[in-house]
């Protein structure tokens, strides 16, 4: 269904996250009735694979929004890199635990040219997840230095919002995409 959906980033988040804490029975009807108001194509404009954590504060996505950027793909801990694993069949939970991490797809790029399907990559860097946020910048630098995949790494924290500054971020953004139209 990739590219078939008429809908803002953050409206797509806010549903996709709502599949983490509704039971299916109350999440399904709210899936199908998102997917058949969406359905359409996706609106033009850079497009971008996001990477991290989803962004808290949700105003990284509206900004993305704004600036006319489509996020096509993610890796997000906490979106579409468990989205498609299968439940597990064992009655172990450490070993479903085990199943499912492994079944997850490790990166969306797998198998595909990042450089053919995206014009950049926006890292969110969630400060107060340091095991999860080391090493991206050495992504960012890596995607740029290799493959010639413009990266910017935005900075917030999921668990104090304090630390979020719009303006910063906005100004962040809007330079980046404005240096990838050059």
């Amino acid at each position: 269904m990739q590219g078939e959906l008429e809908a803002s980033n953050a409206d797509f988040y806010r549903v996709v996250r709502r599949g983490e804490y509704l039971s299916p029975d109350d999440f399904l009807p709210l899936l199908e009735e998102f997917l058949a108001a969406a359905k359409g194509s996706a609106h033009g404009g850079q497009a971008v694979i996001m990477s991290g954590v989803l962004p808290n504060p949700k105003e990284i996505l509206t900004l993305l929004d704004e600036l006319g950027v489509r996020i096509a793909h993610d890796d997000l801990l906490n979106c579409s890199r468990r989205l498609l694993v299968p439940p597990s069949r064992t009655g172990d939970p450490f070993d479903a635990l085990t199943e499912s991490y492994f079944a997850m797809p490790p990166c969306t790029t797998k198998d595909s040219s990042v450089s053919e399907r995206v014009d950049g990559l926006v890292v969110h860097s969630a400060r107060s997840c340091t095991p999860y946020s080391v090493g991206q910048y050495d992504i960012k630098r890596l995607l740029m230095d290799r493959l010639g995949v413009p990266s910017v790494v935005i900075e917030a924290d999921i668990a104090d919002s304090r630390v979020f500054s719009e303006e910063q971020t906005r100004t962040r953004l809007e330079a980046f995409f404005e240096a990838m139209e050059v």
